[in-house]
């Protein structure tokens, strides 16, 4: 194929299963008839990651689960509250991050215990004050 005007090979994938991840190695050959006969070859390495989307992200909090569809609004209280971050599924294993409003709470995050075996959790030790009110 030309490709811009460049001769070129796409390599196209539709799909592919989770025990498809590694490191292939593909090789393309092609006959030249022209002159003295010969095989061109080339051989390219590379990496297959699937990447499936959780089927889920919600927080936990006090109980309660605040999930895309439900109430948006979290309200802490002051002090300190522990907020669990939950995905449901995925592959690779998601990175959760929390944001308390301006402030990136993620590097102090741990992993906690999900619902279920196909879950991740991490869970946020955050505490509010007056000066973390008045940021958000």
């Amino acid at each position: 194929d030309v490709t811009r005007g460049v001769p070129s090979c796409i390599l196209k994938i539709d799909s592919i299963t989770a025990n498809m991840e590694g490191v292939w190695t593909f090789t393309i050959q092609r006959e030249v008839t022209e002159g003295r006969p010969r095989t061109l070859t080339e051989s390219v390495d590379i990496e297959i990651v699937m990447v499936e989307m959780p089927s889920e992200v919600y927080l936990k909090y006090d109980g309660k689960e605040f999930r895309e569809n439900s109430e948006k609004n979290l309200n802490l209280q002051i002090g300190l509250s522990t907020l669990q971050c939950i995905a449901e599924g995925g592959s690779p294993e998601p990175k959760m991050n929390l944001f308390v409003g301006q402030k990136n709470m993620s590097d102090e995050g741990r992993t906690c215990r999900g619902p279920s075996r196909d879950s991740q959790c991490v869970q946020f030790e955050v505490n509010v004050g007056t000066e973390l009110s008045k940021e958000s």
